[in-house]
C-alpha cells in the first residue's frame, strides 16, 4: 500500500535542512540553545560559540539592560554581534527541558522557534539558521525526531503568512541524524497518506459519506496524538528493523564464513574474504552493459578494465580481483567498486562487509556522507558524481586519487573563464 505513495508529491517546506556545521555557515542570524546571563551557562555548543564569539559571560551580566531582549510566553532570548561567526546577529534564547511533555514542553519548543523568528523579523533579517533546539546530550533533552516534527509542523503551518520571505535553515552536524530526519520526512508523510486512506476506506464502509467534521488529516500537526504517537512508534520500528537488517548481514556472513572454513580446512580467513569479494565482481561482470548501442566493434559484455577505469584504478588491480588472487583490497577499493556497480544498499552492505564482518559500515564522517549521496537519490548514482559530491562537502574522495577532483575542477574552472 505504501508504494501508491510514490504517485504522490511530499509536503512543501517553508525551511531548508542541510547536513552542515553551524560554524561554517553564514547568514543574518544563528538562534542557540543559552540561559539568562545571571544563572549558569549550559551546553557545549553554546561554551563553543562565546569562545568563538569572543563573548563575556560577565559582561553581559552587567550589561544586560543594553541588549535587544524579547519575552513572550515565559520565554526570553537576547540578542548579541555575531560578525566572528559570520552572522550578523546571535539570538541567545532559553530552551525547556523535556519531562515527557507532562509541562507542556512541546508548546514551549514551538514558542521558542515562534519568538525568534518573529524577533528577526522585528530586526528585518532576511535568513536565519538554527542548529535543532532541545536536542543536547543531556537525559532531559528533546528526542530529535519528535523535535524535528515539532519545528517543521510549526514552520509550515505558518510560513505561508508570517515569514514566507525569510530563509530558515535547519543545521545538522550529524551526518546519521541528518539521514534519519530525512527518512523521517518521508515516513511522515506516507504515513498521514496511508491514515487519510484508512480513514477514507472506514467512512465509505460506514456511509459512503465524509460528513461534516471528519478527522481528515494533511499534515502532522493535524493528526491526532493517538495517531503521532502511533507514527512515531511505527518510524522507531522501521528505524530498528532497518538496524536489525545491517546485524542480520553480519550473522549470514560469519556463518557463510565458518561453512567455508569448515568445508576447505586448508584455507585462511582471507581466502574466504577474496572468494566472496571475486564472485560479487564476476557476477556483475557476466551481466550485458547497460548502455550498449549495437555499434560496431562495440564490446558487448563489461570488463573488469572497464570496472577499474570507472573509480580510475590499473586494470591489474580489478581483474587480479576477480580472479581471488592480487592484495588484500582496501575497504575504500570495496566502496568504490560498490557504488560504480550500483550495488543497492543491502548488496553494497554485504560486499563491503565481506573484507571483515566486524568492521561496521557505515563507520566515520566519510562513509557515512557517501551513504547520505547514495540515499538521496532514487536510482543510482554513478561513481563519478558520488566522488564530486564527497569532495565538495568534505574535501576528500572516495579512495585516493592525487590531482584527480582537483583536476577536474580546474578544468570546469577553465571552462567557465572561456
Amino acid at each position: 500500500m505504501y508504494d501508491i505513495f510514490d504517485l504522490f508529491h511530499q509536503t512543501e517546506n517553508y525551511f531548508d535542512i542541510v547536513y552542515n556545521d553551524i560554524f561554517k555557515m553564514k547568514a543574518d542570524v544563528l538562534v542557540f540553545s543559552d540561559t539568562h546571563p545571571h544563572l549558569k551557562m549550559e551546553g557545549s555548543l553554546c561554551r563553543e560559540i562565546y569562545r568563538r564569539a569572543g563573548l563575556d559571560r560577565s559582561e553581559l551580566k552587567k550589561n544586560i539592560y543594553d541588549l535587544h531582549t524579547a519575552q513572550q510566553d515565559g520565554l526570553f532570548l537576547f540578542v548579541t554581534e555575531g560578525k566572528k561567526l559570520g552572522y550578523k546577529w546571535l539570538f541567545h534564547i532559553d530552551v525547556p527541558n523535556y519531562y515527557e511533555n507532562i509541562r507542556g514542553e512541546n508548546k514551549r519548543l514551538e514558542n521558542c522557534y515562534k519568538l525568534a523568528l518573529q524577533c528577526a523579523g522585528e530586526l528585518n533579517a532576511e535568513s536565519i539558521v538554527f542548529p535543532l533546539l532541545g536536542t543536547g546530550s543531556s537525559e532531559y533533552s528533546f528526542d530529535p525526531v519528535e523535535a524535528f516534527d515539532i519545528v517543521s509542523s510549526y514552520i509550515n503551518d505558518n510560513a505561508g503568512h508570517d515569514f514566507d520571505y525569510m530563509n530558515i535553515t535547519f543545521a545538522i552536524n550529524d551526518r546519521a541524524l541528518y539521514d534519519k530526519l530525512k527518512r523521517f520526512e518521508e515516513f511522515r508523510d506516507r504515513f498521514i497518506w496511508v491514515r487519510r486512506y484508512e480513514i477514507d476506506s472506514d467512512i465509505f464502509n460506514l456511509s459512503g459519506d465524509t460528513g461534516p467534521g471528519i478527522y481528515y488529516p494533511f499534515r502532522s500537526s493535524d493528526l491526532r496524538e493517538i495517531d503521532k504517537s502511533r507514527m512515531f512508534r511505527d518510524f522507531e520500528k522501521a528505524e530498528q528493523e532497518r538496524e536489525q537488517s545491517y546485524f542480520r548481514i553480519c550473522q549470514e556472513i560469519k556463518d557463510q564464513r565458518i561453512k567455508y572454513l569448515k568445508q576447505n580446512p586448508q584455507k585462511t580467513d582471507k581466502d574466504f574474504s577474496m572468494q566472496m569479494i571475486s564472485d560479487v565482481i564476476n557476477e556483475w561482470l557476466r551481466a550485458p552493459k547497460e548502455d550498449y548501442t549495437g555499434v560496431h566493434y562495440e564490446r558487448k559484455d563489461r570488463s573488469a578494465s572497464e570496472l577499474a577505469e570507472m573509480i580510475c584504478a590499473v586494470p591489474s588491480t580489478v581483474t587480479t580481483l576477480s580472479m581471488g588472487k592480487g592484495k588484500f583490497p582496501s575497504r575504500d577499493l570495496l566502496i568504490a567498486l560498490a557504488i560504480a556497480m550500483k550495488l543497492n544498499r543491502e548488496e553494497r552492505v554485504r560486499f563491503i562487509l565481506y573484507r571483515n564482518e566486524d568492521e561496521r559500515y557505515p563507520h566515520g564522517t566519510k562513509e557515512d556522507v557517501i551513504e547520505g549521496i547514495l540515499n538521496d537519490y532514487n536510482d543510482f548514482p554513478d561513481y563519478d558524481t558520488v566522488n564530486q559530491k564527497l569532495y565538495e562537502m568534505t574535501g576528500m574522495t572516495i579512495r585516493k586519487q592525487p590531482g584527480g577532483i582537483t583536476k577536474q575542477k580546474d578544468k570546469e574552472k577553465e571552462i567557465e573563464h572561456f
